[in-house]
């Protein structure tokens, strides 16, 4: 039931289209309200003379030069008494009158949610309007008549309210690989004027929609015919954009002698080799129930030769000699550091101006420029990095006329 006094329709103002106040006319207050608190702000638009029209109310506040309304006396004795204040604004050649009437509402009887912060989840790919899986319920609390909702924070979601419940609802497909997570801003008001507000997190759950995929599609290996049983050949690596870590296998039928490590993507030798040509091709999986394997696979050609022919090929392209950089460690960065594809983190040292750098292999986190700018490519994941938690790579370094790696 509304308290005494209170009527939804018989508010307004009498304020002439020349006056700089923007006034509620109603303001809704809790009885726990102090003396000194501000209850309103009247959004006085350019500077003009107001005040209170003195009467037997009016010394319960006080009004502030720059439109802000301050309680001067505990109000809780006014709980459900409307109590009706008059303001005057003087301008050039007129003064305006504008009627505020306050109520002071039960602290307890406050217009609320139960919850300062909900969470829910929902499905990446669902079709609009799909209802968000939320765990209570986001209906407010001590409302006095009709509650109107309204949300802020993403246009990508809205309020329905259907049969007293209120749902959160999706307004467009939502892509998980693109936004993982949406904070919103519940805000209910009720006729009496109350309002209220909460926190609302929604998590975008993947589905498997992204079939791992190898950013090097061919690897050539040069290995010597003397090359001892169980050494590493190399390593292919694959990256899936739902976050999933890759599992790999050979996809050919005849792969002797060469195994693959599937957590890993390395390949070992495993028995006697022969001086030719052995190309074997390699695909990815999802870690999951079902996986997905990608297509085309990773193509790997491993060449063996006689020792002597490897170092008579060496000797010929060998050019003069410089030594290996040091490795260089830069710490310190937090995921959200790396949050923006092309933010340039550092600079690469350079001993020479003429040098050019590029990438030993391509990365899924960084991209190196010319000039030895590093910079983000995909935003960080600090899920989704190796145990070491470290983003690791090798750089070729290049001076004109002068080609060659360091």
């Amino acid at each position: 039931m509304p308290p005494p006094g209170f009527e939804p329709e018989a508010f307004g103002t009498n304020s002439q289209s020349s006056s700089q106040l923007a006034i509620s006319p109603r303001v809704v207050c809790s009885s726990a309200i102090y003396s000194g608190s501000r209850l309103n702000h009247l959004g006085i638009k350019v500077p003009s003379e107001i005040s209170l029209t003195e009467n037997e109310i009016s010394p319960f506040f006080t009004l502030l030069s720059d439109g802000s309304l301050i309680s001067t006396s505990n109000l809780s004795h006014f709980i459900d008494k409307p109590i009706d204040l008059i303001i005057q604004e003087k301008l050039d050649d007129q003064t305006v009158i504008q009627n505020l009437k306050i109520h002071v509402r039960n602290r307890n009887r406050m217009l609320l949610f139960p919850k300062s912060e909900y969470h829910g989840y929902i499905f990446e790919n669902e079709p609009n309007n799909t209802i968000v899986k939320v765990e209570d319920s986001l209906a407010a609390m001590n409302a006095i008549g009709n509650v109107t909702y309204s949300l802020s924070g993403s246009d990508d979601f809205a309020i329905l309210q259907k049969g007293g419940i209120i749902h959160l609802i999706s307004m467009k497909k939502l892509d998980r690989e693109l936004q993982k997570q949406y904070s919103l801003i519940l805000n209910a008001t009720d006729a009496y004027g109350s309002t209220a507000n909460t926190n609302i997190k929604v998590n975008v759950k993947d589905v498997n929609d992204n079939v791992p995929k190898f950013p090097i599609e061919y690897y050539i290996w040069n290995i010597s015919l003397d090359t001892p049983q169980y050494s590493k050949i190399g390593k292919v690596q694959a990256y899936d954009a739902d976050g999933d870590k890759p599992v790999y296998l050979f996809y050919s039928t005849n792969t002797r002698p060469f195994v693959i490590v599937p957590q890993t993507g390395e390949i070992l030798l495993m028995g006697k080799l022969e001086p030719r040509n052995y190309n074997i091709f390699v695909a990815a999986t999802d870690n999951r129930d079902e996986p997905i394997v990608i297509g085309p696979a990773a193509r790997v050609q491993i060449k063996v030769s006689d020792r002597n022919v490897i170092e008579d090929s060496n000797r010929s392209l060998r050019r003069q000699k410089r030594s290996i950089r040091q490795t260089k460690t830069y710490e310190h960065f937090l995921e959200s550091d790396g949050n923006t594809p092309g933010k340039v983190m550092f600079r690469l040292d350079s001993v020479h101006p003429d040098e050019v750098f590029s990438l030993e292999n391509e990365s899924r986190w960084i991209d190196v420029d010319h000039n030895g700018d590093v910079k983000v490519k995909e935003p960080w994941d600090y899920e989704q990095l190796e145990r070491e938690k470290t983003i690791d790579f090798w750089v070729k370094i290049r001076a004109p006329q002068q080609p060659g790696k360091l």
